[in-house]
């Protein structure tokens, strides 16, 4: 029973790990599909209106896949993101105890009088 519940535990990780690659594969290749199925089987007047837009939008968006996909990769993995977490949250420590070192300097100005 321990066994299956560890082979469950790591098969949620890894699902979690690969939903947003494949939401990120969806949301660019089913529109795609739809528009190549639109401009292969439509009308003349759908084609005009479908081509454009291939042409001009969903046609790149393939690329974006490309340049989105290593930070997908790197956000699924558990331990790297709470590593990232950790310098972040230090980073902004750091920052927020020097903000409350700063003093004003308006009195602090010493004269020294010598008669």
């Amino acid at each position: 029973m321990k066994r299956r519940r560890n082979f469950w535990k790591e098969s949620i990780q890894m699902i979690i790990q690969l939903l947003p690659i494949l939401m990120l594969y969806l949301s660019i290749w089913i529109p795609l599909s739809i528009l190549f199925y639109f401009s292969t089987f439509g009308t003349r007047k759908g084609k005009n209106i479908v081509m454009p837009l291939i042409n001009d939008y969903f046609g790149n968006l393939k690329y974006l896949v490309n340049l989105i996909y290593p930070f997908l990769v790197l956000f699924g993995q558990i331990e790297l993101r709470t590593k990232i977490k950790t310098i972040l949250s230090n980073c902004c420590r750091y920052r927020r105890q020097a903000r409350a070192a700063v003093v004003p300097l308006t009195n602090t100005i010493e004269r020294h009088i010598h008669l």
